[in-house]
């Protein structure tokens, strides 16, 4: 090991991850140096210091760390080679990239590999991400649905930002969500086993990957000084956030109306051309009244989320605070981890679900619970046979 110094050039680390039972995945050690090169990017600086300086930075930048004090109580033997390690990737990432492919990584927080696949084709993703910005700046669904197919097609073939089994003509799934097609239309026709490849296509693949890859990519454009960054903006990220072609619409979903379909509907019934939560303010007054009335909207169903969207969260006095522990069930992607595992992120979702994720965020399920989550402070623990305990924090 500490005399291995193409040790990361095993085929291992450059591989694919290996196929298996699709609801046995684990983490990689491909994901453990992702997460190794972004300690490294974020522990050095400056990021175009010489290679032969690499080892004295890094000391320097750990010198009191929680790591450096754990490793007091380990072996010898295991201290060096975790400090060679550190080392060694370290030299081999600056004897492949420039500090200004290094600088692309650190602020789209990717690592190597991830970070110079966007890098290597940022002219073609941003031409493509320029596309889907001036489609949901027009409002033009089905403009924005092509592009955003581009973009995936595009990014997912690095597997750090591809889903583990595409659903059947996922293209069309995508097209379908961006437009703003209701979700039940999306599964209609689907088996249970392809219906749920889809819930984890668009959950995971689309919301967490897909943006992360767009919100990337305008970073490493910002950072590299492209010459269309001017061009990009928030509409890639919001089309794909929140299944809507328009930005009055996907800030409707932001501020928690959850039907997708009924913001489609409203913006375009009284004309909203705001870009910004401020603008979105000022419509809402000057609607108010309409807003207000059942007979305005085309479902009951839409007017009762928009009055729970809608509904003041104000008192004249501050609500109390409570705690509570409930523990449930959830639907996983993945396996679930072991009881005794640590901690799992909760993530607040509309109509009283949740996302459950790894620390690193990584949706790994959903769940439904018996509370509101908006607004609340969670906190989530593996417990057995595959449930959830959820501490809420929150207003009563």
């Amino acid at each position: 090991m500490l005399n291995q110094r193409d040790l990361w050039e095993d085929a291992r680390l450059l591989a694919d991850k290996e196929a298996g039972e699709e609801d046995q995945i684990e983490d990689t050690l491909l994901d453990n140096v992702s997460d190794l090169d972004v300690a490294l990017f974020s522990l050095i600086e400056p990021l175009d210091i010489d290679a032969d300086q690499l080892a004295t930075a890094l000391d320097e930048a750990l010198k009191g760390s929680l790591w450096q004090r754990t490793l007091k109580h380990l072996s010898a033997k295991v201290g060096s080679i975790e400090q060679e390690i550190f080392h060694s990737r370290a030299e081999w990432i600056w004897n492949r990239t420039t500090a200004k492919q290094r600088a692309a990584c650190f602020y789209s927080g990717l690592g190597y590999k991830a970070g110079l696949f966007l890098h290597d084709q940022l002219d073609i993703l941003v031409d493509t991400l320029c596309d889907l910005q001036a489609a949901v700046a027009a409002e033009d669904g089905d403009s924005a649905a092509t592009a955003a197919v581009e973009f995936a097609d595009l990014v997912m073939r690095e597997p750090f930002f591809a889903v583990r089994r595409l659903p059947e003509k996922w293209e069309d799934v995508l097209k379908a969500w961006v437009n703003g097609t209701a979700f039940s239309e999306i599964l209609d026709g689907r088996n249970a086993r392809d219906a749920q490849r889809t819930q984890a296509f668009v959950q995971e693949g689309t919301v967490f990957r897909l943006v992360w890859a767009a919100e990337a990519v305008r970073v490493q454009a910002i950072a590299t000084e492209h010459s269309r960054v001017d061009e990009l903006g928030d509409g890639p990220a919001f089309a794909l956030t929140y299944g809507v072609p328009s930005i009055p619409a996907a800030l409707l979903c932001q501020m928690g109306f959850s039907s997708r379909v009924g913001s489609i509907w409203v913006t375009k019934e009284l004309s909203a051309n705001f870009t910004d939560t401020v603008g979105l303010h000022n419509w809402l007054r000057e609607h108010d009244a309409s807003l207000s009335e059942p007979e305005f909207w085309i479902s009951e169903d839409h007017f009762l989320l928009w009055s729970q969207a809608s509904r003041s969260t104000t008192t004249e006095h501050p609500r109390p605070w409570r705690h509570e522990t409930h523990t449930i069930s959830a639907n996983w992607n993945v396996a679930p981890p072991s009881h005794g595992n640590g901690l799992v992120r909760v993530i607040p979702g509309n109509n009283r679900t949740v996302t459950i994720c790894r620390p690193d965020l990584r949706p790994i399920g959903t769940a439904g619970v018996p509370f509101d989550p908006r607004g609340a402070a969670l906190e989530g623990k593996i417990m057995p046979k595959g449930k959830v305990q959820v501490m809420y924090f929150g207003q009563s």
